[in-house]
């Protein structure tokens, strides 16, 4: 005899699951495309499986006359149908399917240039090369591969820009100094050095450094979050990176599959790509669909995309990293829960008022 599911059971909660303008209920996401039967349990008394409609995940009383309240429980036990399959084209579909995310990040970056009302006053593009080009770039790697600052180097950079004119870089020292609280590290030739460098170049946008990053950033925010929300639970992780502050790149993540959180730094890696695109002092491409490794050795799908502003060139990144392992080995309970998550919708009042208002 083959094996059979075993009834899942669980608990209808009202604000979700019941839409009361349909009188019915809507199943979970994850299972809606796999139930085959369904029973309903009101305040422990079971609902005649006669008087039970499924329908495509929704389930209905033929009763007109039985009432669902929110202080009722509602308990569903639903069976599923047979285990599912997925062919190696399949597979590949998929694969295919999520490499349309960056794509979709490029275009919309390209559509929408990055200033702040700040850079608007004067967006004209500064002259020199950005300081992750030179030398004296202050941020090192210790030995545990994390980005830290240098404050030797920091004040060597300070002296070096107070020499050389290098308007982008010296902008790029005192953005990197505001976000890491420098003054506070520094010794007091050294403050008095960096006072100098920020008086030449009559730097004043960096005074409120928060304020100035929710400006320059605040718009990739809510597209780097709203496309992972999108494809929640995919073990497919957005990043929005602050290539200008590698000890803290971290603006906002979602998904996370790196042990990564806001605020984070980035890797030795994502400093030596820092450091590439600087160096080439022009507008570099994406690096699509790469492998990399995780701390634990798994192999990822990257993506990389660049964000760079008119006046101050590179400052930041959008990547993207996925987890294909079990995919590429048709991994059955793994792919059928990615496909489940991928496809994913959520009711909404809201919307469904909508809607029905526009038919």
């Amino acid at each position: 005899m083959k094996n059979l599911p075993l009834p899942l059971k669980i608990v209808l909660d009202y604000d979700t699951y019941w839409i009361s303008s349909q009188r019915r209920w809507r199943l979970p996401h994850n299972i809606e495309k796999s139930a085959k039967k369904v029973s309903i349990w009101v305040d422990k008394e079971q609902i005649p499986d006669n008087e039970i409609i499924l329908e495509k995940g929704i389930v209905k009383f033929s009763d007109p006359n039985r009432e669902v309240t929110e202080n009722n429980k509602v308990i569903a036990e639903v069976t599923l149908k047979k285990h599912f399959s997925i062919s190696r084209f399949q597979q590949n579909l998929i694969l295919a399917m999520v490499g349309i995310i960056p794509a979709t990040l490029i275009y919309l970056y390209t559509s929408f240039p990055i200033s702040s009302s700040k850079q608007q006053e004067s967006n004209e593009a500064l002259t020199g090369t950005q300081l992750a080009a030179l030398p004296c770039y202050p941020v090192v790697i210790d030995n545990n591969g994390t980005p830290v600052l240098d404050t030797c180097k920091f004040t060597e950079a300070c002296n070096q820009l107070l020499k050389n004119s290098n308007q982008r870089a010296a902008y790029d020292l005192v953005y990197l100094g505001q976000s890491n609280n420098i003054s506070q590290q520094l010794s007091t030739t050294g403050k008095k050095i960096y006072r100098q460098l920020i008086d030449k170049y009559k730097i004043t946008e960096f005074d409120d450094i928060d304020k100035y990053k929710k400006e320059l950033f605040g718009m990739f925010v809510q597209i780097v979050n709203g496309i992972g929300m999108t494809f929640q639970n995919t073990n497919i992780e957005f990043v929005l990176h602050d290539t200008r502050n590698p000890l803290a790149s971290v603006i906002t993540i979602q998904n996370a599959i790196s042990g990564r959180k806001e605020g984070s730094p980035t890797t030795n890696f994502g400093v030596g790509l820092i450091k590439d695109y600087a160096q080439l002092g022009i507008e570099g491409s994406s690096y699509l669909c790469y492998s990399l490794s995780l701390k634990t050795g798994e192999v990822i799908k990257s993506s990389t995309i660049p964000l760079f502003s008119k006046k101050y060139g590179l400052v930041g990144f959008v990547c993207i990293n996925m987890k294909i392992k079990k995919l590429k080995n048709g991994d059955k309970d793994y792919t059928r829960k990615f496909i489940d998550d991928m496809i994913a919708i959520k009711y909404n009042k809201k919307i469904e008022e909508i809607v029905d208002n526009t038919k």
